[in-house]
């Protein structure tokens, strides 16, 4: 084995552990456990490791400086779940002399938001990670990180065409279909079904627009009547219009596009007493997993969010740090939580991650 196999990322990919489990166990600090300690003194031995090699290699990159761009989680709990995984994977990589920085916007007003890519412009980050919400604004600014030759990484919703490092995800037509899926095989009664979008300008979400595309695929010659319903959020009726459509009589399933308008539409489906629909949405947020255990909300279709934004960090800085080829796609699977086994499964979450 030679100096440049003789890396803490070696070892973390033999025995399946993150770089920072590898670092506790070698150098004896944190709490590890004792299957994940026996995978590691096991490769350590396997590599034959020698951690002088390493420290020697990685003194050519404590400047190095990442910023991690995405919406403000004030707005929106999924992204605070998000800066939980980037603070979860930064903590493996301090003690190279790495810095990662956050940098929020708002999504509203859209001038606040230029203002805040300007600003951003003024920096000059080692490397980015994004969450394009915006297709057309991301696409402009990845442009200008491309012509700054500054290495970007994507994660919850890609832009192929802006060629970044790896973008880590989910199929967004595959989740569109999965959610069909499950009305498909649940709904207790015949009626409408509704594919529910809040958003601000919708004809610029494509990631919202592939979810609605995936799951219509799925009822193209069944004689079932879906209606799209756009509706803007922070509006002075938008409770209102959505109170509108879960009143509809003849309604027997709904679809929510992301997890911020699930929470929205249940705790008008709860004031309403609706709990008779077939109700899909996304994510473990906190009103969510509430809204599922109380039957309102009937499945939710889980992101990963937090191992999406620990992922990306990883990936990002092994390929800057260690000159490593990282996936230039990697998809998570589509989790589908119910009542019956969401506590289990935010048990198994947070037990994982040490790893």
């Amino acid at each position: 084995m030679d100096e440049r196999g003789n890396r803490l990322i070696d070892i973390a990919r033999l025995s399946g552990v993150s770089i920072g489990t590898v670092d506790r166990v070698i150098h004896d600090r944190g709490k590890v456990s004792e299957s994940a300690r026996n995978r590691v003194i096991q490769a350590v031995a396997h590599l034959n490791y020698k951690p002088n090699l390493l420290a020697r290699s990685l003194r050519l990159k404590t400047d190095l400086s990442v910023s991690v761009l995405i919406p403000d989680e004030s707005e929106d709990e999924y992204w605070n779940t998000v800066k939980e995984g980037i603070y979860s994977e930064k903590g493996n990589w301090s003690h190279y002399g790495i810095n990662v920085n956050f940098f929020t916007y708002p999504l509203q007003p859209a001038h606040l938001l230029e203002q805040k890519l300007a600003e951003f412009k003024t920096l000059n980050p080692g490397g980015l990670i994004l969450a394009p919400v915006n297709y057309l604004r991301s696409l402009e600014f990845l442009k200008w990180a491309a012509e700054k030759s500054i290495p970007y990484v994507l994660f919850d919703s890609n832009i192929p065409e802006a060629n970044p490092l790896s973008f880590i995800g989910q199929d967004l037509l595959a989740s569109g279909r999965l959610a069909a899926e499950l009305i498909q095989k649940t709904k207790s009664k015949p009626g409408e079904i509704a594919i529910l979008h809040i958003d601000e300008d919708l004809g610029k979400a494509a990631y919202l627009l592939k979810k609605e595309s995936g799951f219509m695929e799925m009822f193209v010659g069944c004689g079932e009547k879906l209606t799209v319903y756009a509706v803007k959020p922070n509006q002075p009726d938008t409770i209102e219009k959505i109170r509108s459509i879960i009143a509809q009589p003849e309604l027997a399933a709904i679809f929510v596009t992301t997890s911020r308008a699930t929470s929205i539409v249940a705790s008008v489906l709860e004031s309403e007493q609706r709990i008779d629909l077939t109700f899909v949405g996304y994510d473990l947020l906190k009103e969510n997993v509430r809204q599922l255990k109380n039957g309102v909300i009937t499945f939710l279709i889980n992101q990963n969010p937090r191992l999406m934004a620990r992922t990306a960090l990883s990936y990002l800085l092994s390929s800057l740090v260690f000159h490593k080829e990282i996936p230039s796609e990697e998809y998570y699977p589509l989790d589908v939580v119910t009542k019956e086994n969401v506590d289990s499964y935010l048990r198994f979450q947070q037990h994982n991650i040490q790893y």
